[in-house]
């Protein structure tokens, strides 16, 4: 065969040969493309993408914080309110206890400088201006009995000592010269002999007097003693003695 027959042989069979490798290197190339042009769109979406969820995300927590910032700004004018409440209650009730002071202090001292200008004051002819002591004594009743409805228990403490320290608790043995408490309202008073001395009440006559939560500390009832018809409920003898007879029914 001749020489140039073979060599033609030869390389049509490399031909052949080549041209399936170059045809695969082909499809690998425009493969490789392929896929290098998905990642470049896909690179190209994800960033509008993470952008849009980035802005989502931030929406959300800036509503969450925004909402938490309300919750807290709704409670703390809630506890303000609260607190203004209070305040405003506790500053009324404060008034009020001031009004009340001024008031049952007013009454009170009212009551002391009657009763003494009705004890003391006398005349320009040296007498009494009561046409007799029995009209005085009812004037001292009638204003004691009016002003123990309207007074606190503090100035029922004082009112009577008062009368004790005038002498004019009722007794009976001197029913004329002493103030008749029939219907008295005595209850809450607290009685405290004072450290100098104890009280010591001779021949003490409360009759029909409310004596309910009334107290006594450290004191004396000398002679008879006479509770008959009056409320003794809750009433204490704290440190005190009874010397004489005693009626309390």
């Amino acid at each position: 065969m001749p020489i140039r027959q073979v060599f033609q042989q030869k390389v049509q069979r490399q031909t052949r040969i080549d041209l399936p490798q170059k045809r695969n290197q082909g499809d690998s190339k425009l493969k490789r493309q392929r896929c290098l042009v998905w990642i470049k769109l896909a690179l190209s979406a994800s960033i509008p993408l993470m952008i849009a969820i980035f802005t989502v995300i931030s929406y959300i927590q800036t509503n969450e914080i925004n909402e938490r910032n309300r919750q807290k700004d709704i409670e703390i004018a809630n506890q303000t309110r609260l607190q203004e409440q209070q305040l405003a209650h506790e500053q009324h009730h404060e008034d009020q206890q001031q009004a009340d002071e001024l008031h049952y202090q007013t009454l009170f001292g009212n009551y002391i400088e009657e009763i003494s200008t009705a004890i003391y004051k006398q005349s320009g002819q040296n007498q009494s201006i009561f046409i007799s002591e029995d009209n005085k004594m009812l004037y001292i009743r009638r204003k004691t009995l009016l002003i123990l409805r309207s007074i606190d228990s503090d100035r029922k403490n004082q009112l009577f000592i008062f009368l004790y320290e005038n002498k004019l608790l009722p007794d009976a043995m001197k029913p004329n010269s002493t103030v008749d408490l029939t219907g008295a309202d005595l209850s809450n008073i607290i009685v405290k002999s004072p450290i100098t001395g104890k009280y010591n009440f001779s021949q003490l006559s409360l009759l029909s007097v409310n004596l309910m939560n009334s107290t006594f500390i450290n004191c004396i009832f000398d002679g008879q003693t006479d509770f008959n018809g009056s409320i003794l409920v809750d009433a204490q003898f704290v440190d005190t003695g009874f010397y004489g007879k005693l009626n309390a029914f």
